[in-house]
């Protein structure tokens, strides 16, 4: 190449990436050909989104048009695609990051020392989100869903709506006027049934419903409406494919607890739930989650993986760096929660700390924190090294290694001993 020009960066082929969407929870798989155009290219055809903005932080845009190494992307990495209208910070460009730093000025005519401005006022940590306060992304947008098709009438049917939902995301299947809407299955009494399939049991026939696996029953108990003292009771059977019930799973809600007063404007808003995040939680652990161990019977998945999303973050971050990576390495669901963004930033500012409100790495925390392990590693291994050496460096003993003996080499100086010893070498080779 000629002088003063760069090299153009390599051009990699076939790198896999797995393109999460905020908004949906679906994931797809997509190959991208060496730079951020290709991937964003590659994620907008997947989707079938005229625009893909992508983040591997959640937090941060992905700009520029560089290289998807110099990105710190590696193949079979996670990527966010960010199409609910999050407002993104721009990450700066890769192009900007390679850029040379300018020359040093020369100083002739040094400016007199000025006095030095006061420092600008720390700013201050945002306080964390109260999981309590919010929705998960995924069950909010099954709600409205939900809502959209048929607004409830009532503070009990906007609770129906929300299990629905819940079970809607664990694998089951309404069956009946379920299908429809669950709202319908009110009937007299203020009692709605749901009857549910699930995937686990599917029909033998392939045109027909799958068995019931589960009932649902929903009691709306105390004064109708929002009155205090108003509950919503919840009852579930899991039925075996012989028809036997297990073990009944109930649950009771304090409608006034988790829903807001109507001020005219209806039930089909998701702003009318007060706290539900501990209601989608308690509804997850208490409800379906029993129910689906029961449906998929002995074989189902155990352990972490069985647990809900909001649960299963919550035990990992309790885990240092190196139980969460070996955590990652069992399987692809825990993979995919051990690197979670949110698990790694927590446990980079514990271990390297950084200033409140600092920008996120580039290649995302979990990236910049194995970087840094890796180059604690490589100190202590070369401070080893030269430790190690400083040992084999010693002086030798002034009296030197012992004189060579043994069978057929006399030794220095006759033969060890005295007169009538037994034993040893002199008793075998007797001079």
């Amino acid at each position: 190449l000629a002088k003063g020009c760069s090299r153009p960066p390599p051009v990699i082929a076939g790198m896999l990436f797995r393109v999460k969407s905020v908004a949906t929870g679906q994931t797809q798989r997509v190959t991208a050909t060496g730079t951020l155009e290709d991937l964003r290219a590659a994620a907008r055809e997947a989707f079938s989104l005229p625009e893909a903005r992508l983040s591997l932080n959640k937090r941060e845009e992905l700009t520029g048009s560089g290289g998807l190494h110099e990105a710190g992307l590696r193949s079979g990495d996670m990527v966010y695609l960010m199409d609910q209208g999050a407002d993104l910070a721009p990450a700066p460009p890769v192009e900007a990051m390679q850029a040379e730093e300018p020359a040093p000025q020369p100083r002739e005519n040094p400016a007199p020392v000025q006095a030095a401005a006061a420092p600008p006022p720390p700013v201050a940590a945002a306080p964390p989100a109260d999981p309590d306060a919010e929705l998960p992304p995924e069950l909010l947008a099954r709600l409205q869903q939900l809502l959209a098709a048929a607004s409830p009438s009532s503070a009990q049917e906007l609770l129906l709506l929300l299990t629905h939902a819940a079970m809607l995301e664990a694998g089951f299947v309404p069956l009946g006027t379920a299908a429809a809407s669950p709202a319908a299955c009110w009937g007299a009494g203020g009692i709605a049934a749901v009857d549910y399939g699930h995937a686990a049991r599917p029909a033998e026939d392939r045109d027909a419903e799958p068995p019931v696996a589960v009932q649902v029953k929903a009691l709306s108990m105390g004064p109708a409406g929002h009155a205090p003292g108003a509950v919503l009771a919840i009852t579930a059977l899991a039925l075996d494919p012989e028809g036997s019930a297990h073990h009944p799973v109930a649950y009771q809600a304090r409608v006034a607890d988790y829903v807001a007063p109507s001020a005219g404007t209806g039930w089909g808003d998701p702003a009318r739930l007060h706290l539900p995040g501990r209601l989608a939680r308690d509804l997850r652990t208490r409800v379906v989650q029993p129910l689906a161990a029961q449906v998929r019977g002995p074989s189902a998945s155990v352990g972490l993986v069985a647990l809900g999303v909001e649960l299963r973050h919550q035990l990992l971050r309790h885990l240092d760096a190196r139980s969460l990576a070996r955590a990652g390495a069992a399987c692809r669901d825990l993979r995919a929660a051990a690197r979670d963004e949110g698990l790694w930033e927590a446990l980079y500012r514990r271990d390297f700390g950084g200033p409140a409100g600092a920008r996120a790495p580039p290649a995302g925390y979990r990236r910049a924190y194995e970087h840094r392990v890796r180059a604690a590693v490589q100190v202590r291994r070369e401070e080893e090294a030269a430790r190690r050496s400083l040992r084999d460096d010693r002086v030798p003993p002034p009296w030197g290694p012992g004189p060579p003996h043994g069978p057929g080499v006399p030794y220095p100086g006759g033969e060890p001993g005295f007169p009538g010893m037994i034993g040893g070498d002199h008793d075998r080779f007797p001079a």
